[in-house]
């Protein structure tokens, strides 16, 4: 970000000037790196690591009857490590779940306290953001949801689930060809996508009017077993 005002023939006593700058700089950014790295770190309690790791697998088998379990599960890691912010972000899904079964406005707020308190403790974890965002859309704080899903996605641009919430964002906001270009895209980066990818998707065409193809993706999901 340095300005170097000099005469065109000492261009070569700027690249030297320039390399010697770079490398002095590079001591400082790294140990900056290896200090962030380590802040970055999800826990310093086993105990609590075991909970949030047993409460993710009961999140990626996604069947309604472990929601509560999830829930005591990721609220035991908090329990254990206040300072656990990804267990908090994880906490707020498994809440926004039971809000989905319950339309209780408690869960909802619970749901919200819980991301909200997961990006105050890390700022730079994109799947804080990205869960802040999503219970910011339940919430309907349309803005609020745009800034923190563009901000896990800035931090972690692969997160396919992040571009398939941003998309959803964009169907509630009214601009349902966007969402579609952006679920085909998520879908690209996750071939093995969750089924309320196929939701959001046929709900993107519905809103599209696009009706042949809302119920072509709707038809994709599988029946419960």
């Amino acid at each position: 970000a340095d300005r170097y005002d000099r005469e065109l023939a000492d261009i070569f006593a700027i690249q030297d000037e320039i390399t010697r700058t770079v490398v002095a700089a590079m001591p400082a950014r790294i140990e900056a790196a290896r200090l962030k790295a380590s802040r970055g770190k999800p826990t310093g309690s086993m105990d609590a690591y075991d909970c949030y790791l047993r409460a993710k697998e009961l999140s990626n088998q996604f069947r309604a009857g472990d929601i509560s379990d999830e829930i005591a599960l990721y609220e035991r890691a908090v329990e254990l490590d206040p300072s656990f912010a990804r267990a908090y972000a994880w906490l707020s899904f498994a809440r926004l779940r039971h809000y989905w079964n319950t339309n209780e406005p408690s869960d909802l707020r619970s749901a919200a306290e819980a991301s909200r308190r997961g990006v105050e403790l890390d700022g730079e974890d994109g799947t804080c953001h990205w869960a802040h965002g999503v219970t910011s859309l339940f919430e309907r704080k349309y803005d609020q949801a745009r800034r923190h899903l563009d901000m896990a996605l800035a931090f972690n641009p692969n997160d396919a689930h992040a571009y398939a919430h941003s998309a959803i964002h964009l169907v509630f906001t009214g601009q349902p060809e966007d969402a579609i270009n952006r679920l085909t895209h998520a879908m690209r980066f996750n071939p093995l996508f969750p089924t309320w990818y196929w939701e959001a998707l046929g709900t993107a065409h519905m809103a599209a009017r696009r009706y042949e193809d809302s119920v072509k993706a709707l038809r994709m999901i599988p029946e419960p077993a």
